[in-house]
């Protein structure tokens, strides 16, 4: 077994699920991506053609990979290349290619072109709910849209689906229509859909299920295979979001990690709590939820924060995680490393200079922030020069934020580095000062990147979407309307903030107290 998180990360399926299909589940759920939008103007091409479509794109591709023998999708995949070579092809020319070779594994009556039409043209992806009946020995799976909006909504996909009955061997079936029954299932075996994470989509069970689960990671985590391990969290803290289970839940599930010496699903652990975060951030439990993650991470911490060979990914995830809540050894450790580069010219780790930047931006005064703003023109790369315009948002300091949004404003910030400065506020003081200034000054904002897409798109996407409360939800509303001609193009980024900030609302007024009383019980 690697136990480096190297060998993890170079290990493709494991990267893959949680540096992409990770990532755009999370931006699917507000935005309701499809592959095939309806476009109306130029700036919508440049918001909807971008990573965001190639990642869903992705995620379809390995899902449909993986319903089949592995040889059969490569040798389609090259077929494809061979016969249409230099020619201007469709993508039902590909499914073509594929569906000569794999008729024996898909639905009956059923090829690949009509399977994928149902992924491609219609937004979100489907929840799988597995039910099980213990005395007729029979399992309900069904689907639905997650997060429908609507709830008279119909999608409905033809789904691969792939599962494991405690460790016995893989098995795989289609579900083509709402609901179907596996028969012949133990029932005192605990059961895993979605191995090793896929298929793009999420997975809720019955609260038995969910509790055998719980028990097997407890008792033995690494029967449940790597990638499961951080998406059974993520699912349950997506579902228990969304009311579809209880926060117990979740918070149960993540007992196990003092075991956990993995570095992906630690982090995809550590994604999962991120909108927990967002949420309790300006609420008066931030102080529970940080002493709930530095129970958490800090005996990984005092394991990993001095070890210089082996797990450096998840040493680096750690100590980033311990800092970003105030665990005291970790804070003291990068400021007494910021203030070692400050007056002696030491040299701070590369792979922590974010960590340690915005730790000591964020507990430090003007003139940390100052000698750090006077690094910029001599990082050599632009992902220092990132790392420091990320870091200078840090500050709680109102005054140091208004410097640094009229630095952006003015132009002493070149214009293709404005959207680090916006991606930077996330902690409250930053938030709450830059949404105002945005609303003050939204004429001359929107003059001066009307014609730069990527500004507009980051002050939306990377900004606003980390708002979350009522009185956000009314600004943001009277915002928009005043200038509605400037938001028309951005249309859909924008109601995708709307829908994450009232989630967010409805959620508070839902979960809150729930939460409470877990984090303080």
């Amino acid at each position: 077994k690697a136990n480096d998180a190297s060998a993890e990360v170079n290990n493709w399926n494991s990267d893959f699920t949680l540096r992409i299909m990770q990532t755009i589940f999370r931006l699917d759920d507000f935005l309701e991506i499809t592959l095939e939008p309806n476009i109306t103007n130029v700036l919508q091409i440049n918001q909807l053609y971008d990573s965001i479509t190639h990642f869903k794109g992705s995620c379809l591709l390995r899902m449909l990979e993986n319903s089949m023998p592995e040889i059969l999708f490569e040798n389609g995949t090259q077929n494809f290349l061979k016969q249409w070579k230099y020619a201007t092809v469709s993508r039902n020319d590909f499914w073509n290619s594929i569906n000569a070779l794999a008729q024996d594994y898909l639905p009956p009556q059923t090829n690949i072109s009509d399977i994928m039409e149902t992924w491609s043209s219609q937004s979100g992806y489907p929840l799988i709910t597995i039910i099980r009946n213990k005395t007729a020995g029979n399992l309900q799976v069904s689907q639905s849209k997650f997060q429908a909006r609507n709830e008279s909504d119909s999608s409905l996909w033809i789904v691969p689906l792939n599962y494991v009955i405690g460790n016995g061997d893989e098995r795989k079936l289609w579900l083509t229509n709402r609901s179907i029954t596996v028969a012949n299932v133990s029932s005192d075996k605990w059961i895993l859909f979605n191995v090793k994470r896929t298929g793009y989509y999420r997975v809720n069970y019955d609260i038995d299920s969910w509790n055998q689960l719980i028990e097997i990671l407890t008792t033995n985590h690494e029967a449940i295979p790597l990638e499961n391990r951080g998406q059974l969290i993520n699912d349950a803290f997506k579902l228990a979001e969304n009311s579809l289970i209880s926060y117990e839940i979740p918070f149960n599930l993540t007992k196990y990690l003092h075991r956990e010496e993995r570095y992906i699903p630690w982090a995809s652990v550590l994604d999962s709590l991120e909108f927990l975060r967002d949420a309790l951030q300006s609420t008066y439990l931030n102080g529970a939820y940080e002493k709930y993650v530095k129970h958490l991470v800090s005996p990984l911490y005092d394991k990993m924060w001095n070890v210089t060979n082996g797990n450096q990914l998840l040493r680096k995830l750690t100590i980033e995680t311990a800092c970003s809540v105030n665990y005291e050894p970790c804070t003291n450790w990068a400021e007494n490393l910021f203030n070692e580069w400050m007056k002696k010219n030491i040299t701070v780790p590369s792979d922590l200079r974010k960590t340690i930047f915005c730790t000591a931006i964020r507990d430090g005064s003007e003139e940390e922030w100052n000698f750090l703003w006077n690094q910029i023109k001599s990082q050599k790369t632009n992902s220092d020069i990132e790392e420091v315009f990320i870091s200078l948002g840090c500050t709680r300091d109102t005054w140091l934020i208004n410097k640094y949004m009229r630095n952006a404003q003015s132009g002493t910030i070149p214009w293709q580095y404005v959207p680090y400065v916006w991606q930077s506020l996330g902690q409250p003081t930053s938030l709450a000062f830059g949404f105002q200034y945005l609303r003050e000054n939204w004429n001359s904002i929107y003059e001066a990147y009307k014609d730069k897409p990527i500004i507009l798109k980051a002050i939306i996407q990377d900004f606003l979407y980390k708002l979350g409360t009522k009185s956000d939800l009314e600004d943001l509303t009277i915002l928009v309307k005043k200038h509605e001609n400037d938001f028309q193009q951005l249309a859909p980024l924008v109601q995708g903030v709307v829908d994450r900030i009232k989630a967010r609302v409805e959620w508070s007024g839902r979960h809150l107290q729930e939460v409470e009383e877990i984090l303080l019980g």
